[in-house]
C-alpha cells in the first residue's frame, strides 16, 4: 500500500522506518489499516486516522492542524502531544486519560483533555482553549456549565 506525504507517494513499510518524519502539510492516513506512527512524527498540517487500526501515537506528537481519531480504537493520548487545531476524539470508546464531565441536552458529551499546549474543552465537533470555550457558550448557561467544569479540573481528576 502507498500513502501520499507532501506529494510523494512512499510505502507504508517506509514510512513506518522514517523516525523523525516531518511532513509539512496534511496527512490524511484515513483507512489505510496503519495501526502506529513512526516516532518522532512531526505533521504541519492536520493528520486524519479515522478508520485505522491506530491504538496508540508516539510521545511527543505535534499536530499544526486537527487531529482526526475519531472511530480508532486510541486507549490514551501520550505525554506531549501538541495539536494546534480541534481534536476529535468522537467515538473512542476505549479512550481513558479524558476527563468526562456530562452531556448537555442535545446529548453532546463535554470532556476535558490536557495536551502538552493547555486545557481542551471537547463537546461534539466543538474543541476549544478555556477562553475560547467561554466565548463561544457565553450565551448558554447549560453548556457553560459544563465547559467550566472542565476548566476548573485538577491535572489529578483524570
Amino acid at each position: 500500500m502507498m500513502i501520499n506525504i507532501d506529494g510523494h507517494r512512499i510505502s507504508v513499510e517506509r514510512f513506518m522506518a522514517s523516525k523523525g518524519l516531518q511532513v509539512q502539510g496534511w496527512l490524511d492516513l484515513s483507512g489505510t489499516g496503519i495501526t502506529a506512527l513512526p516516532e518522532g512524527l512531526s505533521v504541519g498540517g492536520s493528520l486524519d486516522l479515522r478508520g485505522t487500526g491506530i491504538t496508540a501515537l508516539p510521545e511527543g506528537l505535534s499536530v499544526g492542524g486537527s487531529l482526526y481519531l475519531r472511530g480508532t480504537g486510541i486507549t490514551a493520548l501520550p505525554e506531549g502531544l501538541s495539536v494546534a487545531g480541534s481534536l476529535d476524539l468522537r467515538d473512542c470508546p476505549n479512550l481513558t486519560g479524558v476527563f468526562r464531565v456530562g452531556k448537555d441536552r442535545r446529548g453532546y458529551e463535554f470532556f476535558g483533555v490536557r495536551l502538552a499546549n493547555g486545557w481542551r474543552v471537547i463537546a461534539g465537533c466543538r474543541n476549544f482553549s478555556a477562553a475560547e470555550a467561554r466565548e463561544h457558550w457565553a450565551g448558554n448557561r447549560e453548556c457553560l456549565a459544563l465547559a467550566e467544569r472542565v476548566i476548573a479540573a485538577e491535572p489529578g481528576m483524570l
